[in-house]
């Protein structure tokens, strides 16, 4: 069985469109844990009007910390294998079918996407656009970018047990891609390159306030991957941090944020070693060399 997990906060009409796919599902060996976040909407209503045994409503007041939520999911669930689903996105209705296809080679699993809207009309019909077909995505290349939708996610109960969100108490976290980087290390994560999943933008409703701090969390998070043994990790995560840097530049000017950018600026050429900000220059400018290569199919 899978145990679907949803942490949720007054959202309640997105959230009707989330489960509805859920519900949908060709493959139907799951259950639905939906976590509120202590909403004052009609969440628990919405929940209630689908009158399927397999959710389960769990209010247990105000976090305000998505990996708590997502960690009391895991506690209470009884699947063999976990699925997580953000309360604003969509799965296709062959979503779990398709995965569980590959559940007896790989113990962590996660998928294209396209993106949608609010009012869920398609912006993009692919929004991973890196690899031609399914592949293994490797520390290396998380450390550069984040290529995994917790969404589409479907991971084996025991993979995930001992290694759980880190719970911090604040928004803008990136509490998924620092499991996922952890999980990285010691097991290979199959990427299926369908779009099994509808992810939803909210690029009007983000402030520059959230966006500069998830970015900093990211670079922190990226950071810790110094020190390994691995050269080719090393790299990974010096490059990573360097287009975090330069992401970071942009924002600010973009914001007008004079003296964080020059800030950023002096950062980027004195806080990186020589090396690595000219081979990253020589290879986007001179080679324009993709961001992480195309990588061959994995069937």
């Amino acid at each position: 069985m899978v145990s679907i997990i949803i942490p949720t906060y007054n959202r309640s009409e997105l959230l009707r469109q989330c489960l509805s796919s859920i519900i949908a599902q060709t493959y139907q060996n799951f259950e639905v844990l939906v976590l509120d976040d202590g909403s004052n909407d009609d969440t628990f209503g919405t929940v209630k009007s689908f009158n399927d045994k397999r959710m389960k409503y769990i209010n247990n007041g105000k976090f305000s910390d998505v990996a708590k939520l997502r960690n009391i999911g895991i506690q209470v669930s009884k699947g063999n294998f976990i699925a997580f689903c953000d309360d604003d996105d969509i799965w296709q209705m062959n979503k779990l079918s398709v995965q569980v296809e590959y559940l007896n080679k790989y113990k962590f699993i996660c998928s294209n996407a396209n993106l949608i809207d609010k009012k869920s009309d398609i912006i993009s019909e692919r929004f991973i656009s890196f690899f031609d077909q399914n592949c293994i995505i490797t520390t290396e290349m998380l450390l550069i970018t984040n290529l995994i939708l917790t969404s589409s996610v479907v991971i084996e109960r025991n993979l995930i047990n001992n290694s759980t969100f880190l719970e911090s108490g604040i928004n803008c976290s990136a509490e998924d891609y620092e499991l996922w980087l952890r999980l990285s290390v010691k097991e290979n994560i199959f990427f299926i390159n369908r779009e099994l999943i509808s992810f939803r933008s909210h690029s009007n409703t983000s402030s520059f306030q959230s966006n500069a701090a998830l970015i900093n969390n990211v670079i922190r998070i990226i950071s810790t991957y110094e020190k390994t043994e691995s050269k080719d990790i090393r790299r990974a995560s010096n490059k990573g941090k360097l287009l975090k840097r330069i992401q970071l530049i942009k924002i600010y000017f973009i914001e007008r944020k004079i003296k964080k950018m020059l800030m950023e600026i002096v950062t980027v050429i004195f806080g990186f070693k020589n090396s690595y900000l000219l081979l990253y220059v020589f290879e986007k400018y001179i080679l324009k060399k993709p961001l992480i290569s195309k990588r061959k199919a994995i069937l």
